[in-house]
């Protein structure tokens, strides 16, 4: 159990470190500084609208069938795009692409034995049920609503 946390928490910024010292060497150290803070605002970005995504569906009353991995991967991939250094940037980015999150999804449902319902994702209706989400507004009605 130690073995990955040190790897984890010492050995990773460790390499984010290097990268970032070779990225500079190479670029110089302005446009080193502009990329991280550019990576840094793309993972604000896909929070954000990964947010805004799951808050309009829940809105417009569909349930999160197929996205039951893939928001949590987004998500993850915004957290990797945020903390500085390449390697992470690196990691982040495949998890972008839907057909990698559905690849990364499957292999995550399966390691943990969750059953494979959807072309596009685990979850859903486990066992073939339907689920009824209930969105509640607390303080009152908004901006708009009767």
């Amino acid at each position: 159990m130690c073995g990955p946390l040190l790897l984890l928490f010492v050995g990773m910024p460790a390499l984010e470190l290097y990268s970032i010292l070779k990225v500079g060497e190479e670029v110089g150290a302005g446009n080193t500084m502009m990329l991280l803070v550019f990576s840094f605002f793309l993972g604000l970005t896909v929070i954000r609208g990964q947010s805004f995504a799951a808050v309009q569906r829940l809105r417009a009353g569909i349930p999160p069938q197929g996205e039951v991995l893939s928001g949590p991967l987004l998500f993850v991939a915004a957290l990797l795009f945020m903390f500085p250094g390449f390697v992470s940037d690196a990691v982040a980015l495949p998890l972008l692409l839907p057909p990698i999150r559905r690849l990364v999804a499957r292999l995550i449902a399966k390691r943990f034995g969750r059953p494979w319902d959807g072309p596009d994702g685990p979850g859903g209706s486990f066992g073939g049920g339907r689920a009824t989400i209930t969105v509640m507004r607390i303080g009152g009605p908004g901006p708009g609503d009767p």
